[in-house]
């Protein structure tokens, strides 16, 4: 979608044990450096790709 996260993000998500779509959501913005308030758009397609893949949690 576009995103850019550095490696430490990415790793530091990646190692996560179980994450819900929406921790994901804020996990990958804040990793970017956005405020999902401000994009709730992005948001929800972020959150949709997620849930699509995953389901609700990981």
């Amino acid at each position: 979608m576009g995103f850019c996260i550095p490696e430490t993000d990415f790793n530091r998500i990646s190692d996560l044990e179980s994450l819900t779509a929406d921790e994901f959501v804020n996990e990958v913005f804040e990793a970017e450096g956005i405020n999902p308030q401000n994009y709730l758009h992005l948001a929800r397609q972020v959150k949709r790709k997620f849930t699509n893949k995953f389901g609700n949690q990981l």
